[in-house]
């Protein structure tokens, strides 16, 4: 089941959106990224914003977080523009 948590949500389904970033960290972890200024065992951060829409894949029997994706406004500074840069071509 997919979870979507639009930004006025982030408090009520606050535990959720914790153990998705615990989740995100595993994978770090997991394919060697070098993402600057991570927590090792919990990847919050400047991107994370209130503004940001998360979709979480949720295990139909136990509700475990087992997948997870951000959403935010490519207007603003993202992941991609700020940390990755290099992964898309400017032409």
């Amino acid at each position: 089941m997919v979870l979507v948590i639009p930004p006025e949500k982030h408090a009520e389904h606050a535990t959720l959106l914790e153990k998705s970033y615990v989740m995100r960290a595993r994978i770090i972890e997991h394919w060697g990224w070098n993402v600057p200024d991570c927590d090792p065992y919990r990847d919050k951060d400047a991107f994370d914003t209130p503004e940001t829409i998360y979709f979480l894949d949720l295990d139909e029997e136990t509700g475990e977080v087992v997948g997870t994706v951000r959403f935010n406004s490519t207007l603003n500074p993202h992941l991609l523009s700020e940390v990755f840069h290099g992964l898309c071509s400017a032409s």
